[in-house]
Formats: C-alpha cells, structure tokens, sequence
C-alpha cells in the first residue's frame, strides 16, 4: 500500500470513528459525563479536501479536552460529523432531542440560512464556521440569541473602503459612490459608505442608477469625474461593476476605484480594482503551519485547507470555551457565555466576540488589488466590525 493510499485509509477510519449512526448517542452522553456536539460538513462532503481539512481537526480538538486529566469541568466531548448535505429544521429538532448543545456547520450558505431561520429558543446553539453571508438577525434585525458566526458580515466591505479611502486620500478628498436605488443591499451599503466617509473628514457623493445600461453608466463615468472623485466606490452586482469600470477606464485610467457588492471571482479580471478579503490572512499566517503539524501528528492526516482548519479549531475552542464558563450545560446558558467570549484562537489572533452582533469585534482583513486575472495583497490590517462605514448601523431606506 502506497503511503497516499495509507493516508487515505486512516482518514476513512476517522471519518468512521467520528460519524457514529445518527439514530444514536453513546453511553457517555447518555450518561450525562459528555457534552455533545454536532459537526455539519462543507458542502462538497466529508470525503473531499474541505472535508478533509474539518475532520481531522474537530478529532484533534476533541482528542485535548479527552485526553487530559479533567476533560471540561470532568466531562468528556463528544463530536459528531453529521452525515449529509441537506439539513433543515427537522435536523435541529432532532439534535434538540438528542440533547446537543451545539452544533458547528461548516456547510454553504443555501443551507445555513435554512437552519438560522429555522432556529428557535432552546435549540442548540448555531455556529458559523466559514459562511459570512448568512443574517443572524431576525425580522427587527437583533441578533438571535443562538446564533453565532466565525466570519465577519460580508457588509465588513462597507468598514474597509471607509478605512482604506481615510487612509489612503488626503482630508477633504471627494469620492463618488455608484450604487443601484432598487436593490435594497446595494443601496444601504453605499450610503453606509458615504456616511462613514463623511464621519472620517472625506466629502461623498452617490449617483444613482436604476438597473443601469452601457448609456447611464458612462454618463455616471462622466458625472463623477466631473465631480472631482478622487476615488471611486462601486456598489453594484458583478456585471454591472464590470461594465462601468470598462466605462470609466475609457474615460480616465487612473482614478482608484473600490468595489463593495460584487463577487471576487465576478470581478478579478478588472485591473487594478480594489476590494478586502478575510480569508487571505489566514492563507498567510505562519502561526496555521504549527497546528497542521500537531493535526498530523494526533491523526496520521494532512490538512488541505489552511483557512479551515483553523476555523475548525477556532470553533471548537469557542464552544468549549464556553462549556467552561457556563454555569448551567444548557443551550441557552451556553448562547449567553458564548456571546461575550475572548481569547479564540484564530491561526496567530485571539478573538474578542461581539455581544451585540455574535461575531468577533476585530478580525484581521487584508486590501486585495486584482493584476493580470489574480488577486494580490496591498495591505493587512484589524478590521474592527462597528464604526465609521458600519452596515448595520445605516438605515434600510432613507
């Protein structure tokens, strides 16, 4: 047997060992003496390079607390890996019958938002490991009490072009915004920029459009060079944004322009744009490699994924963190601990959750400028969620 092969098959093990029959829970759960905990997988399955830079780390994490003198507060770990790829709210009744406490979903977004709507008082808390699309806000947009999430809100866009034009633009520099007045995320989140950009001692200015074509979108080139930006903010979809960036570079090949709404992939082919990524630190960070290497040595397995195998141990240690410090080992007393929980290892940072929004405070993010049909770093900075530019803080409709 080749050492691949060997690999393969002591991952397959684990898998097995980790996925017990979902009907069931062992003795030890039963028996009160371990918490249990459900693992979601990503959506391209456990078997699968994602899947293989999850498993290995949820059975590394759960190896710690196990195999050390007092466990947490002498009880054990217990974590499951779902088996799967359609999970709904029947799931979260049943992990509730079972007892568990909380579960940890690494899955997409198309399913995490089934099981956030879905979530109710009393259910196991809802973690987030890798999804930043996902609302964890209710109708009157207050966090769920249950719900959690590693990621920043993707509208962390709107705090990094007002702290990327501040630093980058001399006082009283002018920015011209593009967003379209009929899609309500688009709209919100360039008037959250504007205001941001205001409140950091830059003037702004949004031109509206609505839906937009070749014709609007180079007069708006035209109106807000004519304005004088000396950058641009665009806060459109991935082909609108495509369409008058090729509109606006016939017109002036030099003014910088920051993109908030659209996609990476949607836009990477537009030279020399702007926009942020959270992910890309993690790629970076050396601090990742030491805990590849302990995952090795506890599981015989190689870690594909950087970025998510330090979101699967950056999630375990915040449940566990607050199996802790939690009076009572139950749902909603563990939400409680879990909202204002600090110190989660993230590759080289140590995360402070926000209580208000269920998310870190400041999260490492870095600039990214696309050249020649590929990301490159500008810069890395703590981002932190609230203040100038803040989404959330901006009203739907004004």
């Amino acid at each position: 047997m080749s050492f691949r092969s060997f690999g393969v098959a002591l991952f397959l093990l684990l898998l097995t060992a980790l996925s017990s029959a979902e009907a069931e829970v062992p003795r030890s759960v039963e028996e009160g003496w371990a918490w249990p905990i459900a693992v979601i997988p990503p959506s391209d399955g456990w078997d699968s390079p994602s899947g293989r830079s999850v498993a290995p780390v949820v059975e590394y994490a759960q190896g710690l607390v196990n195999d050390s003198i007092e466990g947490i507060k002498e009880h054990d770990v217990f974590l499951r890996l779902e088996s799967g790829d359609v999970f709904d709210s029947s799931d979260m009744a049943r992990w509730r019958k079972e007892g568990f406490l909380a579960v940890i979903s690494f899955a997409d977004e198309r399913v995490n938002r089934v099981l956030a709507d879905s979530w109710r008082q009393g259910d196991p808390v809802l973690l987030l490991a890798d999804d930043s699309s996902t609302v964890l806000r209710d109708e009157k947009e207050v966090v769920k009490a249950g719900l959690f999430s590693l990621d920043l809100h993707d509208s962390y866009v709107t705090r990094a072009a007002v702290e990327t034009a501040v630093s980058i633009l001399p006082p009283a520099s002018e920015v011209g915004l593009l967003s379209d007045r009929l899609a309500q995320s688009l709209s919100r989140g360039a008037r959250a920029v504007s205001r941001g950009l205001r409140e950091g001692g830059l003037n702004s200015q949004v031109f509206w459009v609505a839906g937009g074509g070749t014709d609007s979108f180079s007069m708006m080139a035209q109106e807000m060079l004519g304005f004088g930006s000396d950058m641009v903010v665009v806060w459109m979809t991935d082909m609108a944004a495509r369409e008058f960036y090729r509109q606006l570079r016939v017109l002036d090949g030099s003014v910088p322009v920051w993109s908030g709404g659209a996609s990476l992939d949607g836009i990477v082919g537009l030279e020399g744009i702007m926009t942020v990524d959270q992910d890309l630190p993690l790629r970076l960070d050396k601090a990742i490699k030491t805990l590849k290497t302990d995952v090795w040595d506890a599981t015989r397995v190689r870690v594909p994924d950087s970025p998510l195998a330090a979101k699967a141990y950056a999630c375990c240690q915040w449940v566990f963190q607050g199996l802790k410090d939690v009076q009572k080992a139950d749902p909603e007393h563990l939400a409680k601990v879990m909202a204002s929980t600090k110190g989660i290892p993230l590759g080289s940072e140590n995360l402070e959750i926000n209580p208000v929004t269920h998310r870190p405070s400041v999260k490492k993010v870095a600039v990214i400028r696309a050249k020649k049909g590929k990301w490159i770093q500008d810069e890395i900075f703590s981002l932190s969620e609230s203040g100038a530019g803040y989404y959330f803080g901006t009203p739907k409709n004004e």
